[in-house]
């Protein structure tokens, strides 16, 4: 049974600039930057898992004058995205690439539809038309469904295990995606690289695609494969299993949408590949991720409604004549549990060790560590050490909650004995699973403690 009430609240907004393959947002316009923070409960903290000569299908929404971009990253290494310049160097990483480093034409994006496409790409024609804009002939060819890069699932959209299906996908005009002599943003050129760079050692691979047709209903896609160094046990040992690929939508006249996918690598090939999705077990979960606060709202303006089936009550509250008296004020319907499922826990209680002070104040990364240190825990600052930024976390609850799936490491249940310095744990606290690093004891405070509590 769940409950509803009528709440005024900030704007809010809308779009469809997002990712169809699933992902922290999973199909969710977010600007949260560089993502949202990864959910560990209920199985939702991986997405995709790979072995040597396997691929992850991403797809996205091919919406806008966009320029789309995707960014292979350990998660070691994830503090990168977090720089303030993130962009121009994921840039730079793609546009420095040596020759031959571009496999875009060999592995090259397509578009795809669940059924027919709106826009006018058929089996025939291969003109795409959206408000009134059209380009001739940006496909080539419909892929049928025996070529080899047909894909015939939708596994990567949420659907494990699912029928296969047989949606439609095509293949972009090389002379218009691969355009390497205009230089307008029209013909901007795909680029896929992957290789290892002095500059920027911690991308793994880059990929830049530009929309050229608003088919925001459609999608692009591609198959996102993991250069054969991320297998060995070398680069393992060094980085660890977890990937993440990052997801943005950039425009000079429109907001960055963001969304992350979390990958496990594996030392041998998925089997069947079915499950590089994972698959159902059949029974339920609860995950509980808070992407927004109300400080301090203006008002409950309804009584508590039965929302069980629908929240149609609260609907009618907001309709109603007297509402039309509040002109600046932005409504929104609040639907919860009246209880929670039995697999939510009843209380949170809090453990001995806790992290203190909880630092407010800016700071300045040392020269010897650029992490943050509060009290032996910090999270991760920014890896320029003139932009670092404070960022500690708030007070840790139940460190039974250190996850051994993610730091490969097996903790004892209510401490982190065991734990040493640069192994990354995943905390939760106030029910949201935050990453921590751990920094030696012996570090300098980098944060400047004024206006600490």
């Amino acid at each position: 049974m769940a409950g509803c009430i009528l709440q005024s609240i900030c704007k809010q907004t809308a779009g469809h600039t997002w990712m169809y393959t699933k992902g922290r947002a999973w199909m969710q316009a977010s600007l949260d930057k560089p993502f949202r923070e990864r959910v560990l409960a209920a199985g939702q903290g991986v997405h995709a898992q790979v072995g040597p000569g396997q691929s992850v299908v991403v797809r996205w929404a091919s919406s806008h004058n966009n320029t789309f971009s995707l960014a292979v990253v350990a998660a070691t290494d994830e503090e990168w995205f977090h720089h303030p310049e993130y962009y121009k160097m994921l840039d730079d990483y793609i546009d420095s690439a040596p020759d031959g480093a571009d496999e875009s034409i060999q592995k090259p994006r397509y578009h795809g539809a669940a059924g027919n496409s709106g826009y006018g790409p058929s089996a025939t024609s291969f003109t795409a038309c959206a408000g009134g804009y059209c380009v001739k002939d940006l496909f080539s060819r419909e892929l049928p469904s025996t070529d080899e890069n047909y894909i015939d699932h939708s596994y990567d959209m949420g659907n494990p295990g699912k029928t296969k299906w047989a949606g439609r996908m095509w293949q972009y005009n090389p002379a218009i995606v691969h355009d390497e002599v205009s230089k307008t943003w029209e013909l901007q050129p795909d680029r896929r690289v992957a290789y290892v760079s002095e500059k920027y050692p911690w991308l793994v691979s880059a990929y830049r695609f530009h929309n050229k047709v608003n088919m925001h209903m459609d999608w692009d896609l591609v198959s996102l494969d993991f250069p054969a160094r991320t297998f060995t046990n070398e680069q393992i040992a060094a980085k660890g299993q977890h990937y993440i690929i990052h997801f943005s939508s950039r425009s000079s006249t429109d907001h960055t949408y963001t969304d992350a996918i979390d990958v496990n690598i594996l030392k041998t090939p998925v089997d069947p590949p079915e499950l590089i999705y994972g698959s159902s077990s059949g029974t339920w979960g609860w995950s509980k991720t808070d992407h927004c606060q109300f400080i301090e709202p203006a008002a409950v303006i309804s009584p508590i409604h039965d929302a069980t089936t629908d929240a149609d009550s609260c609907q009618k509250e907001m309709e109603k004549s007297e509402m039309n008296n509040m002109k600046s004020v932005k409504f929104g319907i609040n639907v919860v549990p009246s209880t929670n499922p039995d697999v939510v826990p009843d209380r949170i209680s809090r453990d001995v060790e806790e992290v203190n002070p909880i630092c407010t104040a800016g700071c300045t990364a040392t020269a010897e560590d650029s992490s943050v240190a509060t009290a032996g825990y910090c999270r991760l600052a920014t890896a320029d050490p003139n932009k670092a930024v404070c960022v500690a976390p708030a007070r840790i609850h139940h460190l039974a909650w250190a996850n051994p799936a993610v730091s490969g490491i097996q903790y004892e249940t209510t401490s982190v004995a065991g734990a040493k310095p640069g192994d990354h744990i995943a905390f939760e606290w106030d029910d949201v699973v935050h990453d921590v690093w751990l920094v030696p004891a012996e570090a300098p405070d980098a944060c400047d403690t004024t206006g600490t509590e």
